[in-house]
């Protein structure tokens, strides 16, 4: 037997963005309702269940924000995806901090938000955690700080995230090293530091200069010795062999996240604990 499709509530003001959104993901195999704004998807919610909400900000009765905030305590199981026409980094702030897992500016790419709407389904489909870390966004001028859970599904909010605050600033081959780069190191403040403690944060804070980006990663985890973590890339054999040896060693392999981060960074340094690594990559210039 066949399970039930999974079930996207679609809510926008705007008829032909219902009827787009309705067409192609009932196509791609989900369950489709649409309502043209937040109070009634507030309606809606109360009365069924949800996988994947995707909804406008601006909104009449109740934006898109308002519904979030109210609809994620009383969901905490329904992912939300956010699309607009006003993404502003105010907007994709106020939008991650009241639960959106995806921000997409219109207008946007039908691929897009069914990639959305995947990494929603996979949000939804992660153990409940009493007591989970909260996603927490703070932005100053060139300066960016997000807090999340200790959940595999942070990586891609936080990749995200870099790409919608700063990648428009940046050339998209330094986009793609650096998006690299952090995801490997998250992993590892994730996985290895925190151990998936969802309770327990992880913290991503960077500075965007004008020749220059700095992260800085942080997890609770009792930290380790970055320099006897082996170099898996060090040579054609050396993968197999590392993973071998820790593998013989009772240990899940390791070393490949933070190789990966040196050739892709200018500059890591961890801190003495090794639970903290504050990591740089400079840009090219044409002076």
């Amino acid at each position: 037997m066949s399970s039930e499709p999974r079930r996207i509530l679609v809510a926008d003001d705007e008829e032909e963005i219902r009827i787009l959104l309705d067409d192609f993901l009932t196509s791609s195999g989900y369950s489709v309702k649409t309502v043209c704004d937040g109070a009634e998807a507030l309606a809606v919610l109360g009365e069924e269940h949800f996988d994947v909400v995707v909804c406008d900000l601006s909104m009449p009765r109740i934006g898109g924000i308002e519904m979030i905030a109210r609809a994620g305590k009383e969901h905490p199981r329904t992912a939300f995806v956010v699309i607009t026409g006003y993404a502003s980094d105010r907007a994709v702030v106020d939008a991650m901090n009241a639960g959106a897992m995806r921000f997409l500016p219109k207008p946007f790419r039908l691929d897009e938000v069914l990639i959305a709407v995947k990494a929603g389904l996979e949000l939804g489909k992660a153990p409940e955690s009493s007591g989970e870390a909260p996603i927490s966004v703070e932005v100053r001028p060139d300066w960016v700080e997000v807090t999340a859970p200790s959940r595999k599904e942070s990586r891609d909010r936080l990749e995200h995230l870099f790409e919608l605050l700063s990648g428009q600033n940046l050339p998209s081959d330094e986009v793609r090293d650096i998006r690299i780069a952090l995801g490997e190191i998250v992993s590892n403040a994730i996985e290895w530091g925190n151990k998936q403690d969802h309770t327990k944060p992880v913290r991503v804070s960077y500075c965007l200069f004008p020749r220059e980006i700095v992260f800085k990663i942080e997890d609770l985890g009792v930290g380790f010795e970055p320099e006897a973590v082996p170099n898996p890339l060090g040579s054609p054999e050396a993968p197999l062999h590392v993973a071998q040896d820790r593998e013989q060693k009772g240990k899940r392999p390791g070393g490949f996240g933070v190789a990966i981060a040196r050739n892709v960074m200018d500059q890591i340094i961890y801190n003495r604990v090794g639970n903290s690594v504050v990591m740089s990559k400079r840009f090219a210039t044409s002076d």
